[in-house]
């Protein structure tokens, strides 16, 4: 939606009569470290500037970045369920408001204090709600930072249409570069600190990323990341390599494949 969603008046049409209450007061805190029980909905956090409504499968390790709505008995005895969380929340409505409050690039995520402000219409009576199977996917719109990977993206498409592999390689290894930084400064790394790193390039992302187990906690295809980092060091230092920067193919860019598809581009 291009326009401001007044939520109040969202609910008071399509919920007319209905008794609503803050999403804050239905559902209990859970701290970090803590186990998410299974069928809790969860709002989730992902590396490719998504967010993701899923109904968990499993218990899974509370690691911070994603925010669980654990139901209080009350709201459970009032109707409210996981299944219809998911369904109201991804009314357009409701997405739009959660996506106008949505930070980050790469990690997107929306503050607690806005998702507990949501309004929710007590159901009148238990009945099953429309959710389509695995989870429900919002997406941000393009900010200042994505537009500038899109562009550094449709380069790279255009070298490998046209078979310059070696320029490809370069700026896949850029764009790992970027998305890295951003990463680490979306995590909570002060800027300044990466700034005055003077031998700061993406092998040494990629060590930050390894050190702060980002790869485990998002999933950070950081093994595909640094095959990109070997094949740009060769193709950059053309002297060193001794002529092996001529000999690059489509196939050093499929590990590229994987960090495209993780990151969203």
């Amino acid at each position: 939606m291009s326009v401001t969603v007044d939520l109040d008046s969202f609910v008071g049409r399509k919920f007319k009569g209905h008794r609503v209450q803050k999403l804050g007061s239905m559902v209990e805190y859970l701290k970090h470290g803590q186990t998410i029980p299974k069928g809790t909905l969860v709002v989730m956090a992902s590396g490719d500037a998504r967010l993701r409504l899923k109904i968990l499968d499993k218990d899974t390790p509370h690691k911070g970045f994603s925010t669980p709505l654990i139901l209080k008995d009350a709201a459970k005895e009032k109707g409210i369920t996981p299944e219809y969380l998911m369904w109201y929340l991804g009314q357009e409505e409701v997405a739009y408001e959660l996506m106008r409050h949505a930070g980050g690039s790469v990690i997107l995520r929306v503050p607690r204090t806005i998702i507990e402000s949501i309004p929710i219409p007590v159901p009148r009576k238990p009945r099953e709600w429309p959710v389509q199977e695995g989870e429900i996917i919002l997406r941000k719109e393009m900010d200042e930072f994505k537009a500038l990977i899109g562009m550094f993206y449709e380069d790279f498409r255009l070298n490998v249409q046209h078979q310059r592999y070696r320029t490809a390689v370069i700026l896949a290894g850029a764009i790992c570069e970027a998305m890295l930084f951003q990463l680490l400064l979306e995590y909570g790394v002060e800027k300044k600190l990466l700034e005055e790193d003077r031998q700061l390039a993406l092998g040494r992302l990629i060590k930050y990323v390894r050190l702060l187990r980002l790869d485990k906690e998002f999933g950070v295809p950081i093994n595909h990341i640094q095959e990109i980092q070997k094949k740009r060091n060769v193709a950059v230092h053309i002297g060193a390599s001794k002529g092996a920067a001529s000999s690059f193919t489509g196939n050093d860019l499929k590990d590229f494949d994987h960090i495209v598809k993780y990151f969203g581009l």
